[in-house]
């Protein structure tokens, strides 16, 4: 009897997660930073989407908030002022990623 209950328990488990995760595990990307040079607002933050299920949507937020920059494709994380700052990266699925970054 425990083992059909096992077997049954994990048949489910499965069966409710197995979808999910395909969904969710399709957002790859790699990240270079470029900082800033003669104290100059010209750091870039390089993101290159290398694998994605749906469309891509990036956040930064800065140290300060004239520094954020919401919603915006990865071409668009230039002409950077040096500070801290959270990267976020998600699909139109189920993945976001965060990463906190330095821009000297």
């Amino acid at each position: 009897m425990k083992y059909n209950v096992f077997i049954l328990l994990l048949f489910a488990f499965f069966l409710m997660h197995g979808k999910s995760y395909a969904q969710c595990d399709g957002l790859k990307f790699e990240i270079e930073i470029i900082h800033t040079t003669s104290n100059l607002n010209n750091g870039i933050i390089e993101v290159t989407v290398i694998k994605s299920n749906s469309k891509v949507r990036v956040f930064l937020y800065g140290d300060l908030k004239s520094k954020n920059r919401l919603d915006v494709k990865p071409s668009e994380l230039t002409q950077l002022a040096a500070g801290t700052y959270l990267l976020v990266i998600r699909d139109d699925k189920c993945n976001k990623i965060k990463r906190d970054i330095v821009i000297e």
